[in-house]
């Protein structure tokens, strides 16, 4: 019964040590803000940009008019479909994941 438990303590610390290293492993996912004034940036468009694959952009209550074009895996997320407003167009080219809400 002993050995069986010790077994089951060194599986759980490796699979957690596992993870660990899976979750340093340089592919933490981020988040970047969009807004008017005070976020990382003004434009939805330069925030994809420099999104990194599975990154997640929150797009603050405003009118953003511009034409996207999305190439990689990530999220993008307005505040409220009453509170924010895309005049143009979105041109989703990435053969992976992309998620907009």
């Amino acid at each position: 019964m002993m050995m069986r438990a010790a077994k089951l303590i060194g599986l759980s610390a490796a699979l957690g040590l596992l993870a660990l290293a899976v979750g340093n492993s340089g592919l933490a996912q981020k988040t970047l803000t969009v807004c008017a004034s005070g976020c990382s940036f003004t434009r939805i468009q330069d925030a994809i940009n420099a999104a990194g694959e599975g990154d997640t952009i929150q797009v603050r209550a405003g009118t953003y008019t511009e034409n996207l074009r999305i190439t990689k895996a990530l999220s993008v997320i307005g505040e409220a479909k009453e509170r924010v407003v895309l005049v143009g167009t979105v041109a989703i080219l990435a053969t992976r994941l992309v998620s907009l809400s």
